[in-house]
């Protein structure tokens, strides 16, 4: 139990490391934001908490180690990020919470649906196919837990101007004619 917890504190030590290197040109306000939502917290009803910008995709796991474990996606967190970018029209930050429920037989997803939703249609659609893209690891070859929450900060950031913005809107529409 006590080489578990060791193990468990030497890895979240080096990955926060590893993320302070990648976050020195981040914005301190929205820095301590992700780390204050990320933090980890073993009483949390969500299994995994995820904070998306259109500059990051941060996955953080409340409880359950030693049961499953998130694969890693970077191409799928990498596109997860990249579609925030179309929706940088606003500056605002929502919380929303999905239910997830996986075959026990497989552990891949049967199911996924909004608890709370963030009640920005475009956001909500994403974070919800975001999700069901996800594989897990099951250290013990046991599919558990078979369902269980996921809390998803999505923060908005205007990069560009009104103007721009029209511009923007107006091409698109152009296009779609």
């Amino acid at each position: 139990m006590k080489n578990r917890k060791k193990f468990f504190l030497i890895f979240f030590l080096a990955l926060f490391y590893c993320s302070c290197s990648l976050v020195a040109k981040r914005d301190p306000v929205l820095e301590k934001k992700m780390n204050d939502f990320l933090l980890i917290d073993e009483t949390s009803s969500e299994l995994f908490k995820i904070f998306l910008t259109s500059d990051d995709y941060a996955v953080a796991q409340m409880s359950d180690f030693d049961l499953i474990i998130r694969a890693v996606d970077t191409d799928g967190d990498d596109d997860a990020r990249e579609e925030m970018e179309s929706l940088n029209k606003i500056n605002e930050e929502r919380e929303g919470i999905l239910a997830v429920w996986l075959y026990p037989d497989s552990g891949q997803i049967m199911k996924v649906r909004m608890i709370k939703p963030t009640f920005l249609l475009e956001v909500d659609k994403l974070i919800s196919e975001d999700i069901q893209r996800w594989k897990f690891l099951f250290p013990k070859e046991i599919v558990e837990p078979v369902k269980f929450r996921v809390k998803y900060k999505v923060v908005l950031q205007k990069k560009l101007s009104d103007e721009e913005i029209i511009k923007e809107m107006q091409e698109k529409l152009s296009e779609e004619q």
